[in-house]
């Protein structure tokens, strides 16, 4: 009888042990890109003669990188700081937006597997509860490829 009732407790023991332990999922995330990835062809980029992107003022921030999903798969995002206060002013205003820490470092990889790196600038042009504005997008060469518009938060259009 003992023994039954020992084996009986045993078994409620191990069930309950089972039932109360939180299951880890271990399931390894894969991303198309990482950190040293990027900071690979940031390098590259700086020191190509083609590159004209003053980057003297940009400090990256490596360490708060996040990913986004885009339609060609990851997206690496870094805020950008920068050493040198910047200003923007509407026109027919004599209110001014500081444009430092309004950037990011933007990689990603085309349709074709090329790993992209693009500087996004938002550019404030209102005092408003949501961004009003441009976002800015260029290559890291400086070459621009996109120009949104931004009313309170809502999208516009393109420039």
């Amino acid at each position: 009888m003992k023994r039954k009732n020992i084996s009986n407790w045993l078994i409620m023991l191990i069930t309950i042990l089972i039932f109360s332990c939180e299951i880890q999922d271990e399931t390894i995330i894969e991303k198309d890109i990482s950190v040293a990835d990027v900071k690979t062809l940031y390098q590259q980029l700086n020191t190509s003669q083609s590159n004209g992107r003053q980057t003297d003022d940009l400090v990256i921030l490596w360490d708060k990188a996040q990913y986004r999903d885009i339609t060609t798969g990851d997206a690496l995002v870094f805020p950008i700081e920068t050493s040198v206060r910047k200003y923007v002013r509407s026109e027919g205003t004599t209110t001014a937006y500081p444009l430092e820490n309004q950037a990011q470092a933007f990689a990603y990889r085309s349709a074709d597997g090329t790993l992209l790196l693009d500087y996004v600038q938002m550019i404030p042009t209102a005092p408003t509860e949501q961004f009003t504005g441009y976002v800015s997008v260029a290559d890291w060469n400086g070459e621009p490829k996109h120009l949104f518009r931004y009313e309170n938060g809502e999208f516009i259009g393109i420039k």
